[in-house]
């Protein structure tokens, strides 16, 4: 991964892309929410992201043209580069880890839950700002923050596609 003083972008899936599963589908059904994945567009990047995947765990992407047409693109208000490098930072330490496949039951369960070292989309996504002392939603801890919380942050801008 490479950094650049700038600011990256928060992305969200909506459930309507081709390849949204079953998963996906749940996510979005349980949430109530249009929206099944979130990621972190990194700073000064096109096209460059770093997220948590079912079957992968957390990896660094790039992009293709065809995922542009489901994603929601956000800028996060009021955060500076410098936060935006601790963002970078601590998802570069977390490359590597597994997925919280025990997050996807507290959806269906609504009780905490979660595993140490491994990470569900949106907590990571959550999480990473979070560890760069920029709180997008007050009251709520990472394990329980879905793909749909996010759009609720009132620091996420509804933006294009850079």
């Amino acid at each position: 991964m490479t950094m650049s003083d700038g600011c990256g972008k928060v992305l969200l899936w909506r459930g309507d892309y081709p390849t949204a599963g079953p998963i996906d589908h749940a996510i979005c059904w349980q949430t109530r929410s249009p929206v099944c994945h979130a990621a972190i567009l990194l700073p000064y990047s096109r096209n460059e992201i770093v997220e948590a995947m079912q079957f992968v765990g957390v990896r660094v992407r790039f992009l293709k043209e065809e995922d542009w047409k489901h994603i929601e693109v956000y800028d996060v208000i009021g955060m500076t580069p410098a936060q935006w490098v601790e963002t970078v930072r601590f998802l570069e330490g977390e490359v590597g880890c597994g997925y919280d496949y025990r997050s996807i039951c507290r959806f269906l369960t609504r009780k905490k839950a979660g595993s140490k070292g491994r990470w569900f989309c949106s907590e990571l996504t959550f999480a990473a700002i979070d560890r760069s002392r920029f709180r997008l939603l007050q009251r709520i801890s990472e394990w329980a923050v879905n793909p749909g919380h996010l759009r609720l942050s009132p620091f996420l801008a509804r933006t294009q596609r850079p």
